[in-house]
């Protein structure tokens, strides 16, 4: 199986973005590389699950703003992710295509028509709750068995 040179070029662009971009550019933590990593893998699993497209097929036809739409709300939907999880994928994929614009003019209007997906919102539960004064009050007020 012969690979395109236009599939090529988006896995060189990829390679650079994950490993050159974020880690020597950017010097992004490794923990924020593997997140971004992790971004794009999904991604391309959700390409192959839910549109059949097989992992040599990838390219950037893959990366309308549609497409990347789509895995938001199936992410949201059928994955069950939080809101803080879809959003973090989606900024990872922006940033990818930032930084394809950037390396070739030619990729500035998929970038640009991402771009327009705003964040997703939602509830956010609190993560840690504060006791208040009189509830602070009555457990002190307790004997000190």
């Amino acid at each position: 199986m012969r690979i395109k040179k236009s599939e090529l070029y988006f896995y060189e662009l990829l390679r650079d973005f994950l490993y050159k971009h974020l880690v020597i550019q950017r010097k992004f933590t490794d923990a924020t590389v593997k997140n971004y990593t992790d971004s794009m893998n999904q991604y391309r699993k959700y390409l192959r699950e839910q549109k059949g497209i097989p992992f040599d097929k990838v390219g950037f036809h893959c990366f309308t703003k549609e497409m990347v739409y789509d895995f938001s709300i199936w992410l949201r939907d059928d994955q069950s992710k939080a809101i803080n999880t879809i959003n973090l994928r989606l900024s990872a994929i922006k940033a990818f295509l930032r930084y394809c614009s950037e390396e070739d003019v030619s990729l500035s209007e998929l970038y640009l028509k991402v771009k327009s997906i705003h964040r997703f919102k939602g509830k956010a539960d609190p993560k840690l709750e504060y006791l208040k004064p009189e509830q602070l009050e009555t457990i002190f007020a307790w004997p000190d068995t």
